[in-house]
């Protein structure tokens, strides 16, 4: 499967942030709604969390795997 028909981390990452501040503007947009859309945000925040962790270790694993690649052909 490639990239350009199966989403990647690189495309998650922005897309999550920008779902969160679509919510954000539209709970201070819409005051009397911020009640039922703070949980929500709040739970966006604890995966937006553990996205960056997922995001460090998946560059980190890209670089390691060059890295072999680099020794092995030298």
């Amino acid at each position: 499967m490639s990239g350009e028909n199966t989403p990647t981390l690189c495309y998650s990452i922005p897309a999550f942030e920008s779902f969160i501040n679509l919510w954000t503007k539209l709970a201070n947009e819409n005051p009397k709604w911020s009640d039922i859309i703070q949980p929500g945000l709040d739970k966006l925040e604890d995966y937006k969390g553990k996205l960056n962790d997922a995001h460090i270790l998946a560059m980190g694993e890209i670089y390691f795997i060059l890295f072999i690649l680099i020794i092995d052909l030298t």
